[in-house]
């Protein structure tokens, strides 16, 4: 795995990219290597509300026409409904 990591750096990258995290429980067929993504100008969106609803009990779909509609559901369901 720590071939796998240097490899993927490749000649040009520091070594001090590499972060390796002793953790103990499991065992080394648990253990992953994460390849890290860039991206160049990316658009990122700050909310102050959750994106996540409760799970309904039956299947239910809800569409919102804009942000405040559904700005304005998340508000009820959080003052509302236990």
């Amino acid at each position: 795995m720590a071939v796998d990591a240097v490899s993927f750096l490749g000649d040009n990258l520091p070594l001090n990219m590499i972060v390796i995290k002793k953790i103990n429980c499991g065992s080394l067929p648990d253990s992953k290597l994460i390849k890290a993504e860039h991206y160049k100008n990316p658009s990122i969106a700050l909310l102050n509300i959750e994106l996540e609803l409760k799970e309904e009990k039956d299947n239910a779909e809800l569409r919102f026409a804009n942000v405040s509609d559904y700005q304005q559901f998340s508000n009820f369901l959080r003052t509302q409904v236990p």
